[in-house]
């Protein structure tokens, strides 16, 4: 069961290293970090501060993720429907394809103001206007429910700034440590997104939501929370700008120094093309882009169909708080499995898992109680959490698995684009499927207005308005047939059918030598002299 509408996010769970490529691949083909003197009486070696700003800007970007991965989309299904839902889903997208213009980004900066800081600086100063600007009517956007298309395109935009960024940060983690200290760029990457995400979802939701506020905070209980989505916006654009500013005036960035091979734009989408054409990627392509069709519905539907029967949505929160520490110690449980021989064993046993957890989640979503007043029983929260981390830990296994494949296979003469590449496709794979399944279960679901008045029958209850609608009528919207259940067994029949289909592609793949995997020799390509 997922904590999200998309819950592979960047996060401690190597995030992303899930959805981030560049971060443990960047250092095969960037210029190496500058020799700086060790510093042996300063923690790191002097490379304390450096860790924090790493640290700072990895969590602005876990600030739009958790947003948009967390509680807009829990915010926004109140509402619209399914289908909405998964038009939503599409601001997601540019996170997921930034290699597409990750070689510019690489390619083309001002030495002067610094290679990283040419793009962090305008990205940074963009999503921090755009914040502060959307401020100022996100939740009417919300609430009126007939704009999802508008604040997709405005999600959108913020995604490819933001991921923009995250290049050029990732970049600079591989130059800002000392050479001894880059193995910590991506712990300050998991420790800054985590807690990013973790604002923007966990507290957000906890301070907007009313019950949680009456019950902890207040004395006199209020209909709303005590930070609405508007201020919450504001106050990280300002810490954008703030930030920005800061890094800009006070930060130096060392001058970048080319490497043996010419930095241009054509080299760099080159070295994809090569990768993209070879026999073995084609197959695991393969793959990559339908595994996850089995779980898109269960991933994407069931923790809002709970949401649905009353569970209230700081809980969900509270969820990715439980997770955090679990989710360290799985990855490295699975880490150490997918380092032997056979690192796609993991990912088989894990999605053969994962078929299992999925099912029981959907008889906890249909057999969860209905809660009006926010009570939900004990013994059915101890659940929620169990597959919660259940589906953790196949997710993580998997994820582990893939890495480590991926890492071993690459063609080291490529650099960080073959695993840009693999894992771009993979984050696809997981993409895609999301708004068909949120698609189907709309298509599927059948709720009238019953007991109202006769003109309560034309009543459409698939949104908030009609549920009001049929309300001010005198009745009360019923689910006479969920579409939900109907998708995931359909979904988990078809995730049997390709395990047993796939199984043999994945061994074969999984056994073939790491020289069938090699790249030709790029043509084009003109070395420096020395």
């Amino acid at each position: 069961m997922s904590t999200s509408a998309s819950r592979r996010v960047p996060s401690a769970e190597h995030k992303q290293a899930d959805e981030d490529p560049q971060q443990t691949t960047k250092q095969q083909n960037k210029s190496p970090a500058p020799s700086r003197v060790w510093r042996e009486d300063l923690p790191f070696g002097g490379d304390l501060l450096n860790m924090v700003i790493l640290v700072v800007l990895y969590t602005l970007q876990g600030i739009p993720l958790g947003l948009l991965l967390g509680s807009v989309p829990f915010i926004l299904k109140k509402h619209v429907s399914y289908t909405e839902l998964g038009i939503f889903s599409f601001a997601a997208y540019p996170y997921s394809l930034k290699f597409l213009w990750s070689p510019i980004v690489d390619s083309v900066f001002s030495n002067r103001v610094g290679r990283r800081k040419s793009w962090i600086i305008p990205m940074q100063i963009t999503v921090g206007c755009l914040l502060m600007l959307l401020s100022g009517f996100i939740e009417q956007l919300i609430e009126n429910g007939n704009n999802v298309v508008l604040l997709t395109s405005l999600f959108f935009a913020l995604i490819l700034l933001i991921a923009t960024q995250d290049i050029a940060v990732d970049g600079w983690a591989l130059t800002i440590l000392h050479r001894t200290n880059i193995g910590y760029g991506s712990t300050c990457q998991s420790l800054g997104q985590m807690f990013g995400y973790l604002l923007s979802f966990t507290v957000f939701l906890a301070l907007h939501s009313a019950d949680f506020c009456n019950k902890w905070i207040r004395t006199v209980p209020e209909p709303v929370g005590v930070l609405r989505l508007s201020d919450y916006m504001f106050v990280c654009g300002v810490a954008f700008v703030v930030v920005t500013v800061v890094v800009w005036v006070f930060k130096k960035e060392e001058p970048f120094q080319p490497a043996d091979e010419d930095l241009t734009i054509s080299v760099a989408y080159k070295k994809v093309g090569s990768v993209l054409k070879l026999t073995h990627v084609k197959s695991l392509m393969v793959v990559l882009l339908t595994a996850r069709i089995a779980f898109a519905a269960s991933d994407s539907v069931s923790v809002l169909k709970l949401m649905e029967k009353g569970l209230p949505e700081e809980y969900i929160g509270m969820l990715a708080v439980i997770q955090f520490p679990f989710d360290s110690l799985f990855a490295y449980l699975a880490g150490r499995w997918a380092s032997g021989k056979r690192p796609l064993q993991p990912w088989i046993t894990g999605y053969a898992f994962r078929l299992c957890v999925t099912a029981c989640t959907a008889m906890l979503v249909y057999h969860f109680p209905t809660v009006s007043n926010g009570v939900v029983p004990w013994p059915y929260l101890v659940v929620v959490v169990c597959m919660s981390l259940l589906t953790s830990f196949t997710s993580t296994l998997m994820f582990a698995s893939q890495c480590a494949f991926f890492n071993r296979v690459s063609d080291e003469t490529i650099g960080g684009a073959y695993v840009t590449v693999l894992n771009t496709v993979a984050n696809f794979g997981s993409q895609w499927p999301k708004f068909i399944m949120l698609w189907l279960v709309d298509k599927l679901t059948r709720k009238v207005c019953i007991g109202g008045d006769p003109s309560s029958e034309s009543i459409l209850c698939d949104k908030d308005t009609g549920s009001k609608l049929c309300e001010q009528a005198g009745g009360s919207c019923t689910v006479m047939t969920d579409g939900f259940f109907a998708v995931v067994a359909v979904s988990l029949c078809i995730g049997v059918c390709w395990i047993l289909l796939m199984h043999k592609r994945i061994d074969s793949l999984q056994h073939s030598k790491k020289e069938e995997w090699k790249c030709p020799p790029l043509s084009g390509a003109k070395k420096r002299q020395a």
